[in-house]
């Protein structure tokens, strides 16, 4: 039997991968256009890629992310809990 897909863990690496992709397509943006338009326009039309890329990412994972959450908030109540039912 397969697992449903929002039962995986979303993989929180690509948020921090396009990150480290906008700042070096900045950074070769930067050095290698001469222009100062041109440049403003290039580095302009990375950061809304990759903004919409990262907000893409989110939608996709929303559910995984929701659950997750949870999961962290159930478990936090669990050992408050047993803190309780210990200090009786």
């Amino acid at each position: 039997m397969h697992a449903h897909p929002i039962d995986k863990r979303p993989r929180s690496w690509l948020p921090y991968g396009l990150g480290t992709m906008l700042v070096g397509l900045v950074v070769v943006i930067e050095t290698s256009v001469a222009s100062g338009a041109v440049r403003l326009f290039l580095e302009l039309g990375a950061v809304v890629t990759i903004s919409l890329l990262m907000l893409a990412w989110l939608r996709a994972n929303r559910a995984r992310l929701a659950l997750a959450e949870r999961h962290l908030t159930t478990n936090a109540m669990i050992e408050k809990r047993k803190e309780v039912t210990r200090e009786w």
